[in-house]
């Protein structure tokens, strides 16, 4: 199905390309009423030639905020239970100011424009419309940050069994994953510091954040590290928090970043299954025994072969792509016929041997 849209074209210098902004839909092209369309564009017109007086209407725009996004947010908001949640918990704490606002405010910015709580303070007067914005200030948003810090964990669980309820979660798998954010300006916190940034800016300091989810992506549990943490010293403190929640059985699932001999037994102990990525020649057992092995790879398509070895008690699949495979071997050839020609032409003295051939040489 193809609709008809009025769109503008922005250029966003911080993301360095185009982005669209829709202006007016016309609804699907089979369905498209050309009389009413050379209509609006007559009116249009002399609304711009000529003013209202035009139009034939006695009106003028007092004011107008974005409505729709900040709606859809706060309606999936108050279905999470996300709202009743931040409420109780603020009632218990003898919060008498609008701070639960004030945090869907700074949700529903992050989602639509994110900003500074600086600039979502005048970013709620003046762009969007939110029902009792007058009542929020600056402070509001500090208090926020304050109260979600302080019951973090609290809030986290609450959520979890109301969502677990909502959709009939299933948490049999759980995924851990991390990612970093930098910092502008001159924070305090301990936590910021130079590490390696996936957002490929080494220059700032940063912060390390770990998430766990479910089969379906809804998140479970989070936790920040230090900015110079390394992946594979996180996953001892989040299997700390994932046990609060006591499942009955979970299979454990992260990438190889995360994996070390020490982080297996840690995730053994804790009574979960687990199924984890492993560089060839990380740990011990692989590099000497595992790849090693004897057996044949068994085809599952044109780019994959895999072989199943059983090893005191684990279980691995080897992985193999024939066509990465080939590919490599090329290269290393090339290789290999590079360094051969220019040890040859290096003088006999310099190559520390005595006349040889290549082959033997290499």
């Amino acid at each position: 199905m193809t609709y008809l849209h009025l769109v503008e074209s922005q250029w966003n210098p911080q993301r360095r390309h185009s982005t669209h902004k829709f202006i007016y839909s016309f609804g699907k092209v089979t369905e498209l009423n050309r009389e009413k369309m050379l209509t609006l564009a007559s009116t249009i017109l002399r609304y711009l030639n000529e003013g209202t007086d035009a139009l034939g209407i006695d009106s003028e725009i007092v004011w107008s905020r974005s409505f729709g996004g900040g709606y859809v947010i706060q309606a999936l908001l108050r279905k999470l239970g996300v709202v009743e949640v931040l409420r109780s918990k603020l009632r218990k704490r003898k919060y008498t100011a609008p701070v639960a606002d004030a945090i869907v405010v700074m949700v529903v910015n992050r989602l639509c424009e994110p900003m500074s709580k600086l600039a979502v303070d005048e970013w709620v007067r003046e762009d969007i419309y939110f029902p009792g914005s007058e009542r929020l200030e600056l402070q509001h948003f500090y208090r926020g940050l304050d109260f979600l810090e302080d019951s973090k964990d609290e809030i986290e669980d609450e959520l979890f069994w109301k969502t677990r309820t909502l959709f009939n979660r299933k948490v049999d798998v759980i995924f851990y994953d991390t990612t970093s954010t930098y910092v502008e300006g001159a924070g305090e916190s301990e936590l910021f510091e130079y590490g390696y940034s996936r957002d490929c800016r080494s220059d700032r300091k940063q912060i390390i954040v770990g998430l766990v989810t479910d089969r379906d992506g809804l998140p479970v549990c989070s936790s920040v590290f230090p900015g110079s943490t390394m992946d594979v010293r996180t996953v001892e403190e989040m299997l700390g928090r994932v046990k609060r929640f006591e499942f009955e059985r979970c299979i454990f699932v992260c990438d190889r970043g995360m994996v070390s001999e020490d982080n297996l037994k840690a995730i053994e102990k804790a009574e979960y299954k687990y199924l984890v990525g492993v560089k060839l020649r990380g740990l011990t057992e692989v590099r000497d025994k595992v790849l090693c092995s004897r057996g044949r790879f068994e085809k599952v398509d044109e780019s994959l072969e895999a072989k199943e070895v059983m090893l005191e008690g684990r279980r691995y699949i080897i992985c193999r792509n024939p066509e990465e495979a080939e590919h490599d071997r090329h290269i290393r050839e090339e290789l290999v016929e590079k360094l051969s020609e220019g040890l040859l032409r290096l003088p006999e003295k310099s190559r520390g041997f005595p006349s040889v051939g290549t082959s033997r040489l290499l």
